[in-house]
Parts: C-alpha cells; sequence; structure tokens
C-alpha cells in the first residue's frame, strides 16, 4: 500500500500547555509574532494574558483582532497590515477555524508578495512563509492541524486555498481556552469533528492505514466525551480529550 502522510512536526497537548507558548516561539525563533484572532476571543481577555506573559518572556506581540466568520479575504490584508507595521516576524492563530485560516494565510503573504487570485486551489504556492503556531479554541474544526484554509469573496463564492507550506509549525492544544463557549457552540464544534473523522473513514479517495487509526480514535474520543462536556461545562479532562480528537479529525481527513 502507498501512502503519503504529513502533519504539523511540533504539538503539545494538556491542561495549562498555553504557557509552553514563550519557549515554541523561542525555539522557532519568533521575537515579535502577530497573534490573530476575533473580537469575541479578544473581549474574554485572554489575548491580555497571553501578551502579559510573552512580554514577561522578552517576546513582544501585536493583535489582529478583527477576524469574521468564513473570514473575506480582507482579513487577511488588513492582518497584513497590521504585520507589517509592526516588523512581525511570525504569527499566532488564536480561535476557531476563522482565526487559524486567516493566520495561515497571513503567514504566506508576509513573505509572498503574489495575488491571492493565483494561490487558490491545490498545490499552487511556492517559496516560503513565515513561523506559524495555532491554537484553537474549539473543538471542532480541526483547522489547526491542516493545510487548508477557506475565504469568501466579494461575490460570496468561497475559495479555497490547500497546500503543504500551509502546515503549521507547532499546535498547542489547551482545553482551558475552551472553558467560556457557550453549550451550543460546544455541541455544534463537537459534531462537526465526529462528522470529519467518518467523513476520513468512510471515503474511498486517498483512504489509508493511518487515516483509518486516525479517524477511529478521534471518533471513540469524540462520541465519548461531547455529551459530557456539553452538560458539564466545566470538565476539563474531557474538553481536552475533545480537543485532541478534534485534531485528530484534522488530521485523518487531511492526509
Amino acid at each position: 500500500m502507498n501512502i503519503s502522510f504529513r502533519t504539523v512536526p511540533w504539538i503539545e497537548s494538556g491542561l495549562g500547555k498555553i504557557s509552553n507558548l514563550p519557549d515554541v516561539c523561542r525555539k522557532l525563533k519568533i521575537k515579535r509574532p502577530i497573534i490573530i484572532t476575533d473580537k469575541g476571543l479578544f473581549k474574554l481577555g485572554y489575548i491580555e494574558k497571553i501578551n502579559k506573559f510573552l512580554k514577561k518572556n522578552n517576546i513582544q506581540s501585536c493583535v489582529f483582532k478583527d477576524v469574521l466568520a468564513d473570514p473575506p479575504e480582507y482579513n487577511i490584508f488588513d492582518a497584513l497590515k497590521v504585520f507589517e507595521t509592526f516588523e512581525a516576524d511570525g504569527v499566532i492563530g488564536f480561535g476557531g477555524g476563522s482565526s487559524m485560516d486567516v493566520a495561515k494565510a497571513v503567514a504566506y503573504f508576509s513573505i509572498n508578495k503574489i495575488p491571492i487570485e493565483k494561490c487558490y486551489g491545490v498545490n499552487n504556492l511556492e517559496n516560503k512563509r513565515s513561523p506559524l503556531i495555532q491554537v484553537p479554541t474549539t473543538a471542532g474544526t480541526g483547522s489547526e492541524i491542516t493545510p487548508i484554509a477557506i475565504f469568501t469573496l466579494k461575490s460570496e463564492q468561497k475559495m479555497g486555498i490547500v497546500d503543504p507550506i500551509l502546515y503549521a509549525d507547532s499546535v498547542i492544544l489547551d482545553a482551558d481556552l475552551t472553558l467560556e463557549l457557550p453549550k451550543h457552540i460546544t455541541a455544534y464544534s463537537g459534531i462537526d469533528a465526529m462528522v470529519h473523522a467518518i467523513e476520513a473513514y468512510t471515503t474511498k479517495l486517498k483512504k489509508n492505514t493511518l487515516s483509518d487509526l486516525l479517524a477511529k480514535k478521534a471518533l471513540s474520543l469524540l462520541g465519548e466525551n461531547i455529551k459530557t462536556v456539553v452538560e458539564v461545562p466545566n470538565n476539563r479532562i474531557a474538553r481536552q480529550k475533545m480537543l485532541l480528537g478534534s485534531m485528530l479529525a484534522g488530521m485523518a481527513f487531511s492526509n
């Protein structure tokens, strides 16, 4: 059997793992990251806390907090202006799939000044990108672990950029960052992740031994814990298992 398998090379998973962010930045030689997120998460105060402990570790950061759901193309270029003004040298995606998709694009276009129209589709990217760290705050999209970024055009058509260069350098999974999620978002996100696992396992296209193993383990983790995290939102252990399951589902369907 021929298998081609790619994924993020460095994954940190566990309660409180966000405290490792300064160390991850240092090892990736990031001294001035831009944090890309949305207004809702910004208001919850997570970003302020992250900025403070990055600063304590001599890492200066800036924030782009205007990511929208189903992000429009202009989110990328508005964030790029902040990146360039701050003279950032790395990107941290913090949030749901929309924030992490914008982070992927900013990491790429910060170095590659080419029209985005030439990038849509599969394997159309070249050269390299800025260092990229992804920190999911929902257990659902799996975007932290995929090489896929989806954007909304002015015509309201959705277009995707799919390329291995969009795999992050590191992912941090910390369920403490998901505790503020409303019950319905927790439920919808979990179902989304379960569908990803089912899709990966039942497809005939490029299905392989590794993707099967990941999809089955993902569905096991998600199925065993989704009811708990909805009914007992502060169950941190169950939430961590949901995050891991979501990531494994993303790893399966992207391969």
